[in-house]
């Protein structure tokens, strides 16, 4: 995991849930480096290198709608009609973003720390 906020919750995870497993602080790539990568602290599996705040924007705002369908279809119209300005505001608070520095390693140097 390159980003170092969440490659350190998932050691924590780990260590919390007794696993033998290594987390690696880094990303894979053809050679090390450091590049900067877009992090939203609410939204870390949307993190990346190559950010799109429209698209990714649209595509939480599309999962959220998804996931209430399914809690509960025959109201959803409802809901989305009384609550979409309030979600739409939501987002524009939470979808906030860091510049990151990320360490990008390379499979051999993995194997041969290891």
């Amino acid at each position: 995991e390159p980003i170092p906020a969440t490659a350190e919750v998932l050691a924590l995870n780990a260590a919390l849930h007794g696993l033998d497993a290594t987390v690696y602080a880094a990303g894979i790539a053809d050679s090390e480096r450091s590049e900067v990568f877009t992090y939203y602290p609410f939204f870390s599996s949307t993190s990346g290198r190559f950010p799109d705040l429209g698209k990714d924007r649209a595509d939480i705002k599309a999962h959220i709608l998804n996931e209430q369908r399914q809690l509960d279809a025959s109201a959803f119209e409802t809901w989305r009609r009384e609550r979409e300005t309030a979600l739409d505001r939501w987002l524009d608070e939470h979808m906030q973003s860091e510049k990151v520095a990320c360490r990008l390693t390379t499979i051999s140097a993995v194997i041969r720390e290891h």
